[in-house]
């Protein structure tokens, strides 16, 4: 049996891998399968029964079956991997999103910095050492991280490594010793640092922008500024925004050794877990934790030249269990009740050729009685729904409640009734399927519906 087919121009994928999980093909497979053995069937009944006429039409059966279970393997094969095709299309978009919003933000971190670091009343306060007027630069800081809410703490150290001032009283650090103050103090523009610091104390990694501060007048260098990016907040914020509702996959930021750094559920995937990658997109799957899933994986495109930290990835996982459950719903379900009711009753009166006038004008002169049978299995599929289902069930299959509307016989009724059945005899056309017509392109009843529509005019005209 063909289990392979070519997916994209490098790349095949195994259709019985995927076609367990997706139940609307395999009730296709299964319908055709049948259909092949029907095929077989009427060879085998030609054979026993006709022999002789069958022994020139087998050949052409037997061609004809082998050509349809061609064409069924290559249908089966062509819908899953349309299916697969979606899910890493909507799965990669995902993970796309990942890494470029987080890039577009922290390009934002770097612009800030160095806008900060080069400050004239922090210059000169970082220049004071510990002579400066803290409370009022601590004023300044909190009215700057007011503005710009991404960070958990802004801190202003001088060459020695001494904290002279920040914002975080929840983590207090009175001086540092990590090796990022050098290479700030070194360089001419920011650094970028993500990992344990002990700027940040308790926190298992802290991403870090840090810039040297100059001498206001001099332009000697007299020490740095730290913004601590609310890395956890933040991510927690994007994978919000974007991860998928169900919670059928799992949207996480890998650093360049493929480790998870941001999963927007940890206790599902954890941070610090190295998990299998896809970058070039091919429809195969990856386990993780003894699970298989489709993932795609990437890097960023870079934001104004700015490529994010060195490495960073953004992934989608989603299990293979679960990547093709939703849409599984029958069709009516997705729709609204009343565009569901609508369809329904449009093809009703199509299916039995009542948007038809001609068809009409026959019924009411007794030519067909076609229609009376119509007619009378409306009534009684109704009278059984509105009598006997309300019993049974408190909504309707829609979702909708049941309503009954009281009637009450009087003579506008009578005369409206004559007039209506007046005009149905003169054209053949009531409301509801001249509206149904205009689906089929039948313009004409374009005709029928503004004569109505005027008709109805001049009775609320009249009733005032």
């Amino acid at each position: 049996m063909q289990r392979d087919f070519f997916f994209n121009d490098s790349s095949t994928i195994e259709i019985y891998t995927f076609l367990p999980y997706m139940r609307d093909v395999v009730r296709c497979e299964q319908s055709l399968h049948e259909l092949h053995l029907m095929w077989r069937m009427i060879e085998s009944s030609a054979k026993m029964n006709c022999p002789l006429e069958a022994r020139s039409i087998l050949p052409t059966m037997a061609a004809t079956r082998a050509g349809f279970k061609r064409l069924e393997q290559e249908l089966v094969a062509s819908l899953v991997g349309e299916k697969v095709a979606n899910v890493l299309d909507a799965i990669g978009t995902k993970a796309q999103y990942v890494i470029d919003i987080v890039v577009r933000n922290l390009y934002e971190r770097t612009a800030d910095v160095g806008f900060l670091a080069r400050d004239r009343e922090l210059c000169a306060f970082v220049a004071a050492g510990q002579n400066g007027e803290l409370e009022r630069i601590r004023a300044r800081l909190r009215a700057y991280r007011s503005l710009y809410t991404v960070y958990d703490d802004i801190l202003l150290l001088d060459t020695e490594g001494n904290v002279l001032a920040h914002l975080d009283d929840s983590r207090p650090v009175q001086r540092s010793q990590d090796e990022l103050l050098a290479q700030t103090l070194a360089s001419d523009g920011f650094v970028e640092t993500f990992r344990a610091t002990d700027l940040r104390p308790g926190q298992a990694q802290a991403l870090i922008y840090s810039r040297r501060i100059l001498h206001p007048v001099s332009g000697a260098v007299v020490g740095l500024l730290c913004l601590s990016f609310d890395f956890e907040a933040e991510m927690a914020s994007i994978f919000r925004a974007h991860r998928d509702p169900e919670g059928r996959a799992n949207m996480l930021l890998l650093d360049a050794d493929d480790r998870v750094i941001a999963s927007a559920d940890p206790s599902w995937i954890a941070l610090g877990a190295r998990v299998p990658v896809n970058r070039s997109g091919e429809p195969r799957l990856r386990v993780h934790g003894g699970r298989e899933y489709l993932v795609r994986t990437f890097a960023a495109e870079g934001y104004q030249g700015y490529q994010g930290p060195v490495g960073w990835q953004g992934q989608v996982m989603i299990p293979v269990d679960r990547a093709f459950s939703a849409g599984n719903r029958p069709p009516l379900e997705s729709l609204e009740p009343a565009l569901a009711s609508g369809l329904l009753f449009g093809f009703g009166l199509a299916w039995s050729t009542m948007i038809r006038p001609e068809s009409v004008l026959a019924f009411l002169s007794f030519d067909d009685l076609g229609l009376l049978f119509v007619l009378g299995c409306a009534v009684t599929i109704n009278l059984v729904v509105y009598q006997l289902v309300p019993r049974l069930r408190r909504q309707t299959l829609l979702g909708t409640e049941f309503q009954q509307r009281p009637f009450e016989l009087n003579g506008t009724a009578v005369v409206g009734g004559i007039l209506f059945g007046l005009g149905w005899g003169l054209c053949g056309v009531c409301p509801g399927p001249a509206i149904a017509g205009l689906g089929t392109g039948n313009w004409d009843l374009l005709w029928a519906l503004g004569g109505i529509a005027l008709g109805a005019l001049a009775q609320g005209l009249r009733a005032k």
